[in-house]
């Protein structure tokens, strides 16, 4: 029987699927990047930046709602107990690109289907998704801190972090798919 039948199931799958490329980009991106890091968790090259970008609009909520699991998997192995900042963490990192692409495909036009998107839209998205990922990452931090100082430090690194993490991982899956093409079906 098709998943297709199921789209619950489907979107549960999607998620997990989500969740573990979420999870396993983040320990390769500090692997690759640790000497880039700004602070814990703000880093000037943020590969997975560009994984939610790409997950988002591939996926759409479900791709959003495996972030959101994905980052509290990633918060949970470094510190086992549960607190308001994982949960928002998550929730920020998850849905924040999923209501930027929300808001976008209603002013901006901005079309859901990946090659209907135009260089310009994509790095357009990719800016307002960095600058709106930072900001509410860090309003949130701002509000939960004593010490507040540091929130307004790390928001620069943080939205550079998005915006070159995103755009590196993009151009690098446009620059594999223009060396190796997803075969095209017979038009017959």
């Amino acid at each position: 029987m098709p998943l297709r039948r199921f789209p619950v199931l489907e979107a549960g799958a999607l998620s997990v699927l989500s969740a573990l490329l979420f999870y396993f980009f983040f320990q390769i991106n500090h692997w690759l990047t640790e000497h880039l890091e700004h602070s814990q968790y703000i880093n000037w090259l943020f590969l997975p930046g560009g994984l939610r970008v790409l997950l988002v609009l591939v996926l759409g909520l479900s791709g959003a709602f495996g972030i959101v699991l994905g980052s509290w998997a990633v918060s949970f192995s470094e510190d086992p107990v549960w607190s308001w900042l994982m949960l928002g963490n998550g929730l920020i990192s998850g849905l924040t690109p999923w209501l930027i692409m929300r808001w976008m495909m209603h002013s901006q036009d901005l079309r859901t289907h990946l090659p209907l998107i135009t260089p310009r839209r994509l790095i357009g998205f990719v800016l307002v998704y960095a600058l709106a990922n930072a900001l509410f990452h860090h309003l949130f931090w701002w509000v939960l801190s004593e010490d507040r100082w540091p929130q307004v430090q790390g928001f620069l690194p943080m939205t550079i972090g998005d915006a070159m993490g995103a755009l590196v991982l993009l151009y690098c899956l446009k620059w594999t798919l223009d060396r190796w093409p997803l075969p095209t079906p017979d038009p017959r």
